[in-house]
């Protein structure tokens, strides 16, 4: 797979590797997985609402981590980060784009961002 890498489906790849192997260690990351039984995927949709808000990068690891599988025994480590990157890829590509409000359409000359 050539050419540029997708930076969001990179970075959210190695998020979800560093925590996966967090998930083994002693620490607060360890914990919580633990507590809220986040060590193996689980249901489709996940249960993200029993994590607190204030811990978004946990909030999309247990969404990410619903449709990937874990690292087999006979799987390298860089088999398994591409296997996730890749997953990243087909999920931020099939993510559909917000709806335009409509009031936006009809008055596009102004700065919506500022308003």
């Amino acid at each position: 797979m050539g050419g540029t890498p997708n930076v969001g489906a990179k970075s959210r790849t190695l998020l979800h590797y560093r925590i996966q192997t967090q998930s083994t260690a002693q620490g607060t990351t360890a914990d919580w997985l633990r507590k809220w039984h986040l060590q193996k995927p689980g249901s489709n949709p996940p249960p993200i609402q029993q994590i607190p808000a204030g811990i978004e990068y946990l909030r999309q690891y247990t969404l990410d981590g619903a449709y990937i599988t874990p690292q087999q025994e006979n799987e390298t480590s860089k088999a398994y980060k591409r296997r996730i990157y890749n997953t990243m890829v087909t999920l931020l590509r099939e993510t559909p784009e917000l709806p335009v409000m409509r009031i936006t359409r009809l008055w596009d000359n102004r700065d919506w961002a500022t308003v």
